[in-house]
């Protein structure tokens, strides 16, 4: 009986780090939805498309990001896949079609 009660306990304690654990990953790992776009984009901006997205997290002049507070576009949003073009893959022009945005408050 004793053995039964330490196995289920360790069953248990195994179950519940394993919850603790899925608790601690966000939706976007969890399911591999693109990040969202912070809910003060929703200004105008965030509708004309890559252009206007590109402005402060596209590779520009000032660095890569070209804003230092914008989160740097991936790679494989470029033409080649290369930061080095400079230039959004088409099928990536329109931001809003993968980026929502977050909900306002």
């Amino acid at each position: 009986m004793k053995n039964k009660l330490i196995t289920l306990l360790a069953v248990f304690v195994f179950a519940f780090s394993f919850v603790a654990l899925v608790g601690c990953t966000t939706e976007a790992e969890v399911t591999g939805m693109p990040p969202l776009a912070p809910a003060d984009h929703n200004d105008g901006r965030f509708d004309q498309g890559a252009v206007m997205c590109y402005s402060c997290h596209g590779n520009g002049p000032n660095g890569n990001p070209n804003d230092a507070e914008a989160r740097m576009l991936p790679e494989d949003h470029y033409v080649d896949a290369s930061y080095d073009s400079k230039e959004i893959f088409p099928a990536r022009a329109q931001c809003n079609t993968c980026h929502l945005l977050t909900p306002s408050e």
